[in-house]
C-alpha cells in the first residue's frame, strides 16, 4: 500500500519503496526488501511492516526505520560504521536496533515482540529499557512492559529458521527495493 492509499495492491520485483509505504505478505508468500545501503529484511507469510523513515545526510549517516505490525522477519544489517547511523524496527511492544547484524523479530497478534540476536548483538528497547542481547540470545518484550533479560535458546532452537536468505546484496540509492 503506497503512502497515502488505501488499497492493497500487489508488489511487483523492482519496486521503489519510500517512507509511508507498507507492505504485507500473505498465505504461502514472503518477501526480500533490499534497502539502498546493502541491508535486507525478510517477510515470511504473514508478515506486515510500514516504511517509516530512509534517509542519508550529506555526512553519509543514514537512518532506516520500519514499523513491524505483525509477523516475522529477518534483517541482515550491513554494518553501520558512523555512530549516528541507525536501523530500527518498531513494533506495537517496543524496538529492535542494531548496528550490523542478523536477527529476527517476530511479533504476535497481541503485539508482544521476540527478539533474537543470530549473528552480534541487538537492543531490545521498551518502556525505557534497553536490553542487549548477544549472539544467540533473545529478549521478549510483552505489550506495555520492559523487555526481559536476555536469555541463551537451547542449540536446537538457534538456527532455526524464520527466514533465513543468504547474503545480503547491494539495493539502489534512495530506498528499499523488492527483490524476485
Amino acid at each position: 500500500m503506497k503512502a497515502g492509499d488505501t488499497i492493497w495492491w500487489p508488489l511487483l520485483p523492482g519496486a521503489m519503496l519510500e517512507p509511508g509505504d507498507r507492505i504485507k505478505t500473505g498465505v504461502g508468500s514472503n518477501a526480500l526488501i533490499t534497502f539502498f545501503e546493502g541491508s535486507t529484511i525478510y517477510l515470511k507469510e504473514g508478515t506486515e511492516i510500514g516504511v517509516t523513515e530512509l534517509s542519508i545526510t550529506d555526512k553519509g549517516s543514514t537512518t532506516i526505520r520500519l514499523w513491524q505490525q505483525i509477523g516475522k522477519t529477518r534483517s541482515r544489517v550491513e554494518k553501520l560504521i558512523d555512530p549516528a547511523s541507525r536501523y530500527e524496527i518498531e513494533t506495537p511492544a517496543g524496538a529492535a536496533v542494531v548496528r550490523g547484524s542478523v536477527g529476527d523479530v517476530n511479533v504476535d497478534k497481541y503485539g508482544n515482540t521476540t527478539i533474537f540476536a543470530v549473528k552480534d548483538q541487538w537492543w531490545a528497547i521498551a518502556q525505557g529499557v534497553e536490553v542487549l542481547i548477544l549472539e544467540g540470545q533473545q529478549s521478549i518484550i510483552v505489550f506495555g512492559q520492559e523487555p526481559s533479560a536476555a536469555s541463551s535458546l537451547p542449540e536446537t532452537v538457534q538456527g532455526a529458521d524464520p527466514g533465513d536468505v543468504g547474503g545480503a546484496s547491494s539495493g539502489q540509492s534512495g530506498g528499499g527495493k523488492i527483490r524476485p
